[in-house]
């Protein structure tokens, strides 16, 4: 049907609508003959339902990507499958469990042990509510257990790991190792004995307490000796060593017995009460080293040597008697509160011993003597023993 269609408003009219060349809406004049409206066709049906379709569509992809997402991301990690190739990775293991669960069993951590002990083929158990390689448990069995607790593997569990490592325990409990070194342990009327073979071994004494007794036969390298306390009774005048360190306090009426002919022997905490102590090292040293330290409350210390150095304060009644080797030397720090040291030489031809005096006060006395009756017999041994012909020392201890 012909139409008339304004320039400016863009109305269309039909021609006997239209009486004058103008538009019967806006005014405005409307130039040329009728024209043909193009007339809006409504969307097919079949085109409307294949765009609804292709939109549910999409919805439900981007649905169900969201969806495995989220599945993905809460599952839990799958173990990896544990691969046997022979016997060889298996021995190369043991020795890290054994050492792993050795440790965590002294620092008392129990859970850390028990993980060590388990074998490393085995995974460990999950409660039942968990996913175990990406399966759900069956539907009877969603009960919430609690892990059971863990408890710490028994020696006798961990004997074979412990075997296999190669690590060797200490004879006795309390006494650990420094170096390889593995007492023979035996008793004798009451006394434990432990006997050493290896001068190129240490050993630590475990500390002593009441009224323990304790002989150390043989010959070591280095002895270290922890506190020594109540009446109990170490006695190493059997046992060589090369040095001889005393780590531990001395206290009560405790009695030590050391022996190293020509090594060093230190003293490094305190000396107390009424102990006796007998220090046999006519070719070597003894210092008493620490500026604190204290010899007191009626000590008695015997000590047959070639040069004595007591840093520190002998006080209280102390009684300190010294035997020195040819070309002895002594050199003390201070003594106070009535303590008396005397000292005398092995041989009377022997040259005069070297002293180098520190504070005398409150009574105190050094001096020397003839051979001290009471000097024990042990710390008295023969001219070859005491190696006669040793040099003059080249360098002297310093305080």
């Amino acid at each position: 049907m012909p139409t008339i269609r304004c320039s400016r408003c863009e109305m269309v009219f039909l021609p006997e609508e239209v009486t004058e060349a103008v538009c019967i809406s806006c005014g405005a004049p409307i130039m040329g003959g009728p024209t043909l409206a193009p007339v809006k066709k409504p969307m097919p049906r079949r085109q409307f339902r294949v765009i609804a379709v292709g939109v549910i569509a999409f919805w439900l992809g981007v649905g169900g990507v969201l969806l495995l997402m989220r599945s993905k991301a809460n599952a839990p990690p799958t173990r990896p499958a544990v691969e046997s190739r022979g016997s060889a990775p298996v021995r190369a293991s043991v020795s890290g469990q054994a050492q792993g669960a050795i440790a965590a069993a002294d620092l008392g951590d129990t859970a850390q042990a028990a993980q060590f002990a388990a074998p490393a083929t085995q995974p460990a158990k999950r409660p039942a509510e968990q996913l175990v390689d990406g399966a759900r448990p069956a539907d009877g069995d969603r009960t919430t257990r609690p892990p059971a607790p863990a408890t710490a593997p028994s020696q006798a569990a961990l004997a074979p790991m412990v075997a296999a490592a190669g690590i060797t325990e200490p004879a006795e409990p309390g006494d650990s190792k420094v170096a390889d070194v593995a007492p023979i342990v035996s008793e004798e009327d009451g006394v434990k004995v432990r006997r050493f073979n290896d001068p190129a071994a240490e050993y630590r004494q475990s500390p002593l307490n009441g009224h323990e007794h304790v002989k150390l036969v043989g010959k070591i390298k280095a002895l270290r000796i922890g506190d020594v306390n109540g009446s109990s009774v170490l006695d190493a005048s059997q046992l060589e060593a090369g040095e001889i360190i005393v780590e531990g306090a001395i206290n009560g009426e405790t009695t030590i017995k050391l022996n190293a002919p020509s090594g060093k022997v230190h003293l490094t905490k305190d000396v107390n009460g009424t102990a006796v102590v007998e220090i046999n090292a006519p070719g070597g040293s003894v210092t008493l080293r620490q500026d604190r330290t204290a010899i007191g409350g009626g000590t008695n210390l015997y000590i047959a040597t070639r040069e004595l150095l007591l840093r520190g304060t002998a006080n209280g009644g102390t009684r300190i008697s010294v035997m020195f080797n040819r070309n002895g030397f002594l050199k003390f720090q201070k003594m106070d509160g009535g303590a008396q040291a005397t000292w005398f030489k092995a041989e009377a031809s022997d040259p005069d011993v070297q002293v180098d005096s520190g504070e005398i006060r409150a009574g105190a006395t050094i001096r020397q003597s003839e051979r001290d009756p009471a000097f024990p017999a042990n710390l008295q041994p023969s001219k070859d023993a005491f190696k006669r012909n040793l040099p003059p020392p080249k360098v002297h201890l310093t305080l």
